[in-house]
């Protein structure tokens, strides 16, 4: 049975142009860790440092589409790391997006609303919004767990098994 997790926390749009950038390859900035990503490639660990207050650096392994987003200090490391790169965000040329320069709070994420406005959002809140199948009407109506404590990605597909779709929601505060 194919089942698609609706997450809307991990959808970002393609929308910036980004030119410029320095990778620096065999190295690892040892600097405080934001946020990790998995199943990443470059441009979409870039993307998402772009948009995570705070963040203005990324350490990365392509053989394993790893992401660390960074915090960097005056006291940070390159160290020599084998499968490793970093890029720092003062090295890119951002030439149009609608989240920069990102004015959230350090640690928010700027999202790209439906109406191509960018919210801060706090995307390690997330409200369940319930398990559904495809259908025309489309209404969460079926097994719907409402403000459920803890939630997760894992959670939401373990609950929402036989159906087609289940989801999680970022809530904008």
């Amino acid at each position: 049975m194919l089942f698609n997790a609706i997450v809307t926390q991990l959808i970002l749009p393609m929308v910036y142009v980004v030119i410029g950038d320095i990778f620096h390859i065999g190295n690892y900035l040892e600097s405080p860790i934001l946020k990790v990503f998995f199943n990443v490639g470059p441009r979409m660990c870039k993307l998402r440092c772009t948009r995570h207050a705070g963040c203005n650096a990324f350490n990365f392994v392509k053989s394993h589409l790893y992401c660390e987003l960074l915090n960097t200090t005056q006291q940070a490391k390159v160290v020599d790391k084998e499968h490793y790169m970093y890029s720092e965000i003062s090295t890119w040329t951002i030439e149009s997006d609608a989240c920069w320069p990102n004015y959230c709070s350090f640690g928010d994420t700027c999202v790209i609303t439906n109406r191509d406005l960018p919210v801060c959002a706090n995307i390690e809140k997330t409200e369940y919004i319930g398990c559904y199948k495809d259908d025309s009407d489309r209404h969460l109506k079926h097994e719907i767990k409402q403000n459920t404590e803890n939630m997760s990605l894992a959670f939401c597909k373990q609950h929402c098994s036989g159906y087609r779709f289940g989801g999680l929601q970022v809530r904008i505060l």
